[in-house]
């Protein structure tokens, strides 16, 4: 342990001919020149850039899945209830022809439209299926509309006036 304590306060190895030098000589040596803008600035920089260029694309890669996010669900309500209309209005009308093969209804004047909007003149619950469509179809009863409303009122246990459309 002492040589190694004395090898380090002489500066001073077994087999090594260093020789202690003064500390003025130290003070004096000239050091290689440390390249600052080299080693840190131009690292550091480019990191930043780099880290910018990230936060561009990321940003530009989660504006365009916000739009197409958003597109997707704006479209889906109106395509779901396209389809959802499709779907009853073939049941109902599987309905009618079931009913019209068994001669237990007439339904011509179901699809009648008057001027107030309502399924048949005499119909007092024709109100009530307006009332029952979503907004969307309330301005015009098209063929859609009037069997989405009769499919409402069979749905609200409303009995519809099919009876009295022979007339």
């Amino acid at each position: 342990m002492e040589t190694t304590l004395n090898n380090l306060t002489t500066g001073k190895d077994e087999g090594s001919t260093r020789v202690k030098r003064g500390v003025s000589e130290i003070i004096t040596d000239v050091f290689e020149p440390f390249d600052h803008r080299g080693k840190i600035v131009t690292p550091f920089d480019s990191e930043n850039k780099r880290d910018a260029d990230f936060q561009e694309k990321l940003s530009l890669m989660l504006l365009e899945l916000m739009l197409d996010f958003h597109a997707w669900s704006s479209a889906r309500p109106l395509h779901e209830s396209d389809k959802t209309a499709d779907r009853l209005e073939k049941e109902i009308n599987e309905l009618i022809e079931t009913e019209k093969d068994q001669d237990s209804s007439t339904v011509e004047g179901v699809y009648r439209s008057d001027q107030d909007g309502s399924c048949c003149s005499d119909c007092s619950h024709s109100l009530i299926c307006l009332l029952l469509l979503p907004p969307v179809f309330r301005p015009s009863l098209s063929g859609t509309a009037v069997v989405l409303c009769i499919y409402a009122c069979f749905l609200h246990s409303i009995v519809i006036c099919v009876s009295h459309t022979t007339r």
